[in-house]
């Protein structure tokens, strides 16, 4: 478990009372994040460490979301988390502690819940919705003003270079051992290739996209189950449209992959949703 963030991190974004109490939220994977209620007040905040480790540049990770959240506010509604400022500095949201961890805080969603697979269809469809929305509202934005903060992160053809390289070192040992499993990649390689002519196609243009669509990053109500919005915005970058159409399949509709409670006729919902909502990207893209 995570230790707790020190009182200079919770006094960076509430006030300087010690009536706090700590709660650590989900397993911590990438970001370490907590609810932070002040018992003094009631008032309530989602802190959040942000992992350096992973985010090379946590300071280009912010600023993209603080990009998108102020083009949500001076166009039509659509719900982005809310930041918090710094009660230390104006205009100020992420927070470097004497460790030199960053910290950021969001205005916590009261009553609402994640999920980590579909229950349902219907869940499924919800979710590609809400990634789809999000998508065509950002289509008129310039992606290109936001920061790479993984590179190569959803490339192809990087990853498949790896693969080789991997296999070029590899000792003969561990070929014989993994052959099944390398022949299985290699007959997929035809998608590696393909991938190669869409990026090339002007026909695919780059996107503002979430790279990380799944059902566990979407807040539902938790008394009418309705979506109040998508979260984790970390991954948010230029892109194309089918990485997050990939990775909604990949997490809802796989039965024996990292989501194995999911259902797999979730696959039909997901894809037709998230093609209208494609759709809708190229018209408004069009204009």
């Amino acid at each position: 478990m995570a230790k707790s963030p020190d009182k200079d991190v919770l006094t960076a974004f509430s006030s300087d009372d010690e009536h706090y109490s700590v709660e650590q939220l989900g397993n911590g994977l990438i970001n370490h994040t907590y609810k932070i209620t002040d018992e003094k007040n009631s008032k309530v905040l989602l802190l959040q460490q942000i992992n350096k480790n992973v985010f090379k540049k946590p300071d280009d990770v912010q600023d993209n979301f603080i990009k998108l959240w102020n083009y949500k506010n001076g166009t039509e509604k659509i719900l982005f988390p809310t930041p918090v400022q710094l009660r230390i500095r104006k205009n100020g949201t992420l927070f470097i502690d004497r460790n030199g961890n960053y910290w950021r805080a969001f205005e916590f969603l009261k009553g609402t819940v994640t999920l980590n697979v579909p229950q349902n269809s219907g869940q499924a469809m919800a979710t590609a919705k809400t990634f789809g929305q999000l998508t065509a509202f950002l289509s008129s934005f310039d992606a290109e003003s936001l920061h790479v903060v993984i590179p190569d992160f959803h490339n192809l053809s990087f990853r498949y270079s790896q693969f080789e390289e991997a296999l070029a070192a590899a000792k003969p040992a561990r070929l014989q051992k993994a052959a099944l499993l390398i022949q299985e990649i290699q007959s997929r390689k035809k998608y590696k290739d393909f991938y190669d002519r869409i990026i090339k196609s002007s026909a695919f243009p780059k996107r503002v996209m979430h790279h990380d669509a799944k059902i566990a990053n979407v807040l539902f109500d938790k008394k009418t189950g309705n979506v109040i919005c998508a979260i984790d915005f970390d991954t948010t970058m230029p892109g194309y449209f089918f990485s997050d159409l990939g990775d909604m399949i990949r997490s809802m509709a796989c039965s024996r992959c990292t989501a194995p409670m999911a259902a797999t006729p979730a696959i039909a919902p997901v894809i037709g949703t998230s093609s209208q909502k494609r759709r809708d990207v190229g018209d408004s893209s069009r204009r």
